[in-house]
């Protein structure tokens, strides 16, 4: 069933109307993500504009990619910050061989504002994206109500 307005569950009000998510998601023909210490991918940030005292996000994120140094001790480790605060729970890493994915998912309230959304990795070395159809990055930001 497609719902276009909002409805009650449980007391709370679920809404599915477009203007409250948030999905990017690519496949990169060109870009490279350097080895480095932890910072935010680039174009997984989001900051939505919320006016209710308090909303209910479900924030997720997934980097699938290829890397590979000749050791097998690659890797890459990323997690989920909201509003400043880091969010253990959408913790990841891969460095399980040549491919990997790593991605998290977090579910909170967060106050009215402005609130940054930011996915953070680190690696040991550059992961290049060429427009593989396997490799993507993404980020999803649904507000629940």
């Amino acid at each position: 069933t497609v719902h276009d307005g909002s409805l009650t569950l449980g007391g709370n009000t679920v809404h599915s109307s477009p203007t409250l998510l948030f999905n990017f998601g690519s496949i990169p023909a060109s870009e490279s993500f350097a080895a480095g210490d932890w910072r935010d991918f680039p174009g997984l940030t989001h900051t939505p504009t919320l006016t209710k005292t308090s909303t209910l996000l479900l924030v997720h994120y997934q980097i699938s990619f290829s890397l590979w140094n000749g050791a097998n001790d690659a890797f890459l480790a990323c997690t989920l910050v909201v509003d400043g605060t880091e969010q253990i729970g959408a913790r990841s890493i891969d460095g399980s061989g040549s491919y990997g994915t790593s991605s998290g998912t977090w579910i909170g309230a967060v106050s009215a504002g402005s609130p940054e959304i930011k996915v953070r990795c680190r690696n040991i070395i550059s992961i290049d994206f060429n427009g593989d159809d396997y490799k993507v990055k993404a980020l999803t930001v649904a507000i629940l109500g």
